[in-house]
């Protein structure tokens, strides 16, 4: 008659071993699930920080460009009549 309560008694010990073991296991999971989440997070917030430093950095040399753009164009037209004026000088000496 022991041998039946003896068997119980192991098959209740290792019931209990395995819902252990199981938590454990989910456990180790979930924790492993929740490091991946939060370094895809801090990749998403590096990508996101990124992109708005380089659309910053971007605005910033279009409205240089668009300043130098301005000042060649100012060079351009001040040297078209430096030029138009020298022709003009060269034409009356040459008459």
């Amino acid at each position: 008659m022991e041998t039946p309560l003896v068997d119980e008694e192991a098959k209740a010990h290792y019931e209990i071993w395995q819902l252990k073991t199981k938590i454990e296991t989910l456990t180790r999971e979930r924790d492993m699930e929740k490091q991946r989440a939060d370094k895809n997070f801090d990749r998403a917030w590096d990508s996101y920080r990124l992109g708005e430093r380089l659309t910053k950095e971007n605005d910033e040399l279009k409205k240089e460009r668009h300043a130098n753009f301005k000042e060649w164009m100012m060079m351009g037209l001040k040297l078209k009549a430096e030029n138009d004026e020298l022709k003009k000088k060269l034409n009356l000496t040459q008459d």
